[in-house]
């Protein structure tokens, strides 16, 4: 299929006239402004990956049942409707700013409801701008309202793992997956990011919630993180990362 996807000076313009288009944020919508009005500020690409129906099936959950819990499930139907997008193509913004503008605007508007809707113009602004486009590498994996859910399908499928499974351990608690983020040289290895989580996986069957003591896992993650300066973790093994991973995980409980 094609979609039709904002140029660059669009999303510009956009990104610059937030303030100006708060009430299309809140009760309006942009696609056939867009599409009408504007024809040439997009362009159309070929789409295979998008299962379209799928994505703007987001936007029938209802506010109730939007909560950090849900992010899982979310995270799946993302992944799952863009399961084919390239990660070359998931890394360009005007695609993350065109679905969130179009597709799944009524998805973002209700996720981000007590953020948009209150009395803050700048707070409003300000989740806009992090939920409706990129800004910054980061933002790709932190904080855009598809991306992020995109990205962390995207790691749980690097695995061998059940993905629903994985997915669920990956994002039931917050700081797990940020931490996840915010040591960049854990996070820049996909290997180490597979261990990690297959360990984590295993660690949850037998009872053991060790991705939600926070003391215990980011112990861990600092450590990875210092070591992941002297070891080549893309050379080892899957088996010898777990191995590693729990070994590393074993020494912070005997040492807590």
């Amino acid at each position: 299929m094609k979609l039709k996807v904002y140029k660059n000076s669009f999303v510009q313009n956009l990104a610059d006239d937030i303030k100006k288009n708060i009430d299309l944020y809140l009760t309006g919508g942009f696609d056939l402004s867009v599409q009408i009005e504007n024809g040439e500020n997009y362009f159309e690409i070929d789409a295979p990956w998008l299962n379209e129906a799928d994505l703007m099936s987001l936007n029938n959950i209802s506010e109730n049942q939007m909560d950090e819990v849900a992010d899982h499930r979310d995270a799946a139907v993302v992944f799952k409707a863009l399961k084919d997008m390239p990660p070359d193509v998931a890394r360009d913004p005007r695609i993350w700013a065109t679905l969130c503008h179009t597709h799944c605007l009524q998805y973002i508007r209700q996720r981000n409801h007590k953020f948009l809707f209150s009395q803050d113009k700048e707070e409003v602004i300000n989740t806009i701008k992090s939920r409706f486009f990129i800004n910054g590498t980061r933002s790709y994996e932190r904080s855009n309202g598809l991306a992020r859910l995109w990205w962390y399908g995207f790691i749980v499928s690097q695995t061998n793992l059940t993905f629903d499974k994985a997915l669920k351990v990956q994002l039931s608690y917050t700081d797990f997956r940020l931490q996840t983020l915010e040591r960049p040289l854990v996070f820049s290895h996909k290997e180490i990011r597979k261990g990690v989580l297959d360990v984590s996986v295993k660690l949850d069957d037998i009872g053991d919630e060790f991705y939600r003591n926070r003391k215990e896992y980011r112990a861990v993650f600092k450590d990875i993180n210092e070591r992941a300066t002297r070891i080549f973790f893309p050379g080892m093994s899957h088996e010898r990362l777990t191995k590693f991973v729990t070994a590393r995980i074993e020494r912070v409980k005997q040492n807590p």
